[in-house]
């Protein structure tokens, strides 16, 4: 058969089309398939992350007595809210830092008492017999503090709490806050973590979601918020 050149393009034409239609099925499947990936630029965790490691009921109870709360007081107290402020700090550059926030958690000390006091200060009639004729009779809740504090022979309730919270920062040993730092890489769905004094990583879960950082370890998972 003679060669016809019409025939020769045709064919040329053709083997390019679907050359370029392979190309873009190729490109798409890249495409969908990196969809529902999570980025790996450090630099979206790069912030710091808090979450309240909870102290159990038996130890805040222990805690609360010895700074002279009663049987009677203890039960207006939330026992399985209390905690230290556990933080993870990570940066642009790979570093992390897990530690305990010494200042955050003060805060949440603080904010603690004067919950339970609020609370005193509501149930102070059925508390009569214990609190006395006078502290029982305060109608506001400032009056009541004031005398709460009084009775622990502080001048207000302001320093009487600030006395509490740093006896107790001081009986959690927050001034060695720090629990572990070193380098971190970011992959798809996990983090591996590189502590300085370790040899090995440790690969972590992770989701990544608004503000929430949810880290899922092998027998535990951790919710963080960002800071």
């Amino acid at each position: 058969m003679p060669f016809r050149f019409h025939d020769a393009v045709s064919k040329k034409k053709s083997f390019v089309s679907g050359f370029a239609a392979l190309l873009l099925v190729f490109a798409l499947i890249l495409s969908l398939a990196g969809c529902g990936e999570q980025q790996t630029d450090p630099e979206v965790i790069a912030y710091k992350w808090d979450t309240m490691e909870l102290i159990s009921a038996e130890n805040t109870k222990e805690a609360l007595s010895y700074f002279g709360f009663s049987e009677a007081e203890l039960a207006f107290a939330d026992l399985d809210a209390f905690g230290l402020v556990k933080s993870v700090e990570f940066t642009k550059t790979g570093s992390f830092r897990f530690f305990y926030d010494k200042t955050a958690t003060k805060t949440a000390f603080e904010d603690y008492i004067e919950a339970l006091v609020d609370k005193l200060f509501e149930n102070r009639e059925s508390l009569a017999e214990l609190f006395g004729e006078e502290l029982s009779a305060k109608r506001t809740l400032v009056s009541f503090e004031t005398a709460y504090a009084a009775q622990y022979d502080f001048k207000s309730f302001g320093e009487y709490v600030e006395y509490v919270t740093n006896e107790l920062l001081v009986s959690y040993d927050l001034d060695n806050s720090l629990i572990e730092e070193g380098t971190f890489n970011l992959s798809a769905d996990k983090i591996e973590l590189k502590a300085d004094k370790s040899t090995e990583s440790e690969f972590v879960a992770y989701t990544l979601s608004g503000d929430e950082l949810t880290i899922i370890y092998s027998d535990a998972k951790e919710v963080y918020k960002k800071a």
